[in-house]
């Protein structure tokens, strides 16, 4: 059963980030290069409770570790809703490697107004490392500029900008 938004006029899906999806700008510039068309969703802060950030994906498109989430009964996970029409839903379980790599399932994330069902993206387990895999210095940054833009707690963003990053390649 999904849960009523706090704002029952908020159109589409809503969807859990907690990662590069946090730069709506960076979700625009993708949009774009895949050739979607840009949207400027709604969007609201939000937690996830009982999760927690995990780098335990090595990504192929971005050369180094990228975020996914697991169980943890006492955190709490801050992030963002973005409520997502038809075409961008597509594009982002796109984006994630929907159904493969990851996979889009409901979980119950707080609002200022209660709970709501959104979808939020876990890895597969075929593709999580037992290993921590430490992302890439741009992507890191992707996801800071997103926290810091959508107001997330100055003790989570401390907690990412303090993870372990490969220096970027200038060669590409």
């Amino acid at each position: 059963m999904v849960r009523r938004t706090p704002d029952p006029h908020a159109p589409g899906e809503p969807v859990f980030a907690y990662g590069s999806n946090l730069d709506l700008d960076d979700l625009a510039r993708w949009l774009a290069e895949k050739g979607y068309p840009v949207e400027r969703p709604p969007v609201a802060r939000a937690v996830l409770p009982g999760w927690r950030l995990v780098w335990n994906y090595q990504s192929p498109t971005r050369r180094g570790g990228a975020v996914n989430i697991e169980p943890a009964p006492e955190a709490e996970l801050p992030g963002a809703v973005i409520w997502a029409g038809p075409g961008l839903l597509r594009a982002i379980d796109r984006k994630e490697g929907h159904p493969e790599r990851y996979r889009r399932r409901r979980l119950t994330v707080r609002l200022d107004g209660g709970p709501l069902d959104a979808w939020t993206y876990v890895v597969t387990p075929p593709w999580r490392s037992a290993d921590i895999r430490p992302p890439r210095r741009v992507y890191l940054e992707t996801i800071l500029r997103g926290a810091r833009a959508l107001g997330l707690p100055p003790a989570h963003i401390a907690a990412i900008a303090a993870t372990r990053a490969l220096e970027d390649d200038p060669d590409g």
